[in-house]
């Protein structure tokens, strides 16, 4: 007999159950809670391997695709949010926040903790290069009172402003809040 993996919608936890239970209440043995197995309804027609949907007008795209062309929005930033209307396996409309598609059983990817309003990794450590030793970065990223005492310093004799540097490269550096610097920049 065929099985099919899904996840606890409670706990997450990957189960491997067998075709015949799709539509059944069942309990998790992880977190002993019932959830309904979903009916798998296949739909090869629909996609194929290299294929899938778009998470927010549900339209065809190839699954390497960084950007739907229908609707000119990246798959990634609608996982990042939690926003998808669409299963990107099957196309069905699913509600907002859903952990599993119900017409094809796939889990829907969770949202992506993603850094979209901190501070450019890029200008921080342009700005560290060319005006490091004035503490610059440091006024940039937040850090107003080690930034002080670099511009007064000459960043500690370019001892700190090397330290920032090596920080800023290895990706150590963090902003004011305690934030990673952001790489994601678009420039779309």
């Amino acid at each position: 007999m065929a099985e099919f993996s899904i996840a606890c919608p409670h706990c997450r936890q990957n189960l491997k159950v067998p075709e015949d239970m799709a539509g059944q209440v069942t309990e998790c043995p992880s977190c002993n809670k019932q959830f309904s197995i979903p009916r798998i309804v296949p739909d090869e027609s629909r996609f194929s391997a290299d294929e899938m949907s778009c998470p927010s007008c549900g339209s065809r795209m190839k699954k390497e695709a960084q950007i739907c062309l229908k609707c000119g929005v990246r798959p990634a930033d609608v996982w990042a949010k939690g926003d998808a209307n669409f299963c990107h396996a099957c196309g069905n409309r699913i509600n907002k926040g859903a952990k599993i598609c119900l017409k094809c059983g796939v889990s829907v990817p969770d949202p992506v903790p993603v850094n979209l309003n901190g501070k450019s990794w890029l200008t921080t450590l342009l700005l560290c290069i060319f005006v490091g030793c004035f503490g610059i970065h440091r006024f940039y990223s937040g850090h107003i009172g080690i930034g002080i005492v670099q511009l007064l310093t000459g960043g500690a004799c370019g001892i700190w402003w090397l330290i920032d540097f090596i920080l800023i490269l290895t990706g150590a550096y963090k902003d004011s809040k305690g934030k990673p610097l952001n790489k994601q920049e678009s420039f779309v």
